[in-house]
């Protein structure tokens, strides 16, 4: 019914756009036809924003209105609560964009402050100053991606639940991208680890500087 009424077969939501397509070479696995011999053929994507909202009513109304078919979703026995559960996500999802723009801009800082270690030796004072900056906004982007990590992740979870839940009466499910998850969670760790080395690094490394920085205070107060 769905193909004759020309719906996509899959829909699919992400931070900036959301895309429709078909599964090639079939829809469904068959003797002939493995699960993992299907692929996604995408054929359309809404523009990218930075709060892109996915509809799924909206969406599959609007592909019904050009088929020109005539037929709504009330007739196909579409049930609301999927739209209101996704609705309701809509805020989780538009929160996770900032704190991952968050995450990200404070990574490149702490970046950029990093190569300050990678310049020629300078005063102990002013690289522990700088190790504590870069501490701090490794700390911020590690929090910031950890937020939005659980909140995704939560999102990905409680979506594909209420979607399985209303949807398996008129054949629609749902699934979150594992890969998605993978890389949302794989940058978390590497912030994490940045953070944790920025508090390592000043217990081995300042440790010898220090001494350092007082001997030679104190030589240059006996050549005075």
């Amino acid at each position: 019914m769905a193909k004759a009424v020309g719906l996509a077969d899959f829909y699919s939501a992400h931070i900036l756009d959301h895309c429709q397509g078909t599964y090639v070479p079939g829809p469904v696995p068959n003797a002939t036809l493995p699960l993992s011999h299907i692929k996604h053929n995408v054929t359309s994507c809404s523009n990218r924003t930075a709060f892109s909202h996915f509809d799924p009513t909206q969406e599959l109304q609007a592909t019904l209105n050009q088929t020109h078919t005539g037929v709504t979703l009330q007739e196909l026995g579409w049930p609301s609560q999927i739209e209101e559960g996704i609705t309701a996500l809509q805020d989780a999802f538009d929160a996770s964009f900032v704190l991952y723009c968050i995450g990200a801009g404070f990574a490149v800082l702490a970046l950029l402050i990093s190569l300050f270690f990678a310049s020629p030796a300078s005063s102990f004072l002013s690289r522990l100053c700088v190790g504590l900056l870069n501490l701090f906004i490794t700390g911020v982007s590690a929090l910031a991606l950890a937020i939005a990590s659980i909140i995704m992740t939560v999102v990905a979870v409680k979506g594909t639940h209420i979607i399985n839940h209303y949807g398996k009466d008129i054949g629609v499910s749902g699934s979150w991208s594992n890969k998605f998850l993978a890389l949302t969670w794989s940058a978390t760790a590497c912030m994490v680890l940045a953070f944790l080395i920025g508090i390592v690094l000043p217990c081995c490394c300042y440790g010898n500087r220090r001494k350092e920085y007082y001997e030679e205070r104190k030589y240059s107060r006996r050549s005075v």
